[in-house]
């Protein structure tokens, strides 16, 4: 299994316990349905390594649950995982339509806006608390544009396109 064909479900965070449980940040708006998961997919040293889940536990924090891998039965055996980020085969995610994308699937897509035509490619997205945005290059500087469904209207998937109707004067900022 490679990076490309899996999604970044978030990080091992911390310790948890003595018994050789981590506490996992699970990055999803639907944090709950990675609960039940029965393994994941672990950075090491820029490879991705199979972890079995033997035991989970859900958190106070809904993002976060603490987990027991196989294999790891102390404290210190839990050391090197901490920070470590976690994936998931992409094939697992539920297929969206409409409007709905995940976040690493729009990355390439173009930008069209009703009035301006074809501004850019998308390079990134940025999750902020009160936003998100998408970056793009736009005569030739990097430009933020707010992820609002009002300004979204139409996500062409087979054309790799985000139709937007932006505000006037939102790309002079």
């Amino acid at each position: 299994m490679t990076f490309e064909d899996c999604f970044e479900l978030g990080k091992i965070t911390k310790a948890h316990g003595l018994q050789g449980f981590v506490t996992i940040f699970i990055d999803s708006d639907f944090p709950q349905n990675y609960y039940e998961m029965e393994s994941v997919l672990v950075e090491i040293n820029k490879d991705l390594v199979p972890f079995f889940i033997l035991d989970a536990k859900e958190s106070s924090h809904p993002q976060k649950i603490h987990v027991l891998f196989e294999d790891v039965e102390s404290k210190d055996d839990t050391q090197d995982l901490i920070g470590s980020r976690l994936f998931l085969p992409s094939e697992v995610l539920p297929e969206l339509t409409g409007n709905q994308f995940y976040y690493h699937d729009i990355i390439g897509f173009k930008i069209v806006d009703k009035t301006l035509g074809d501004i850019g490619e998308i390079t990134q997205v940025f999750e902020n608390t009160g936003n998100d945005f998408f970056e793009l290059l736009y005569n030739k500087q990097k430009v933020l544009i707010p992820i609002v469904d009002h300004f979204l209207k139409e996500v062409d998937r087979e054309n790799k396109v985000v139709n937007m109707d932006l505000p006037e004067g939102l790309l002079d900022l």
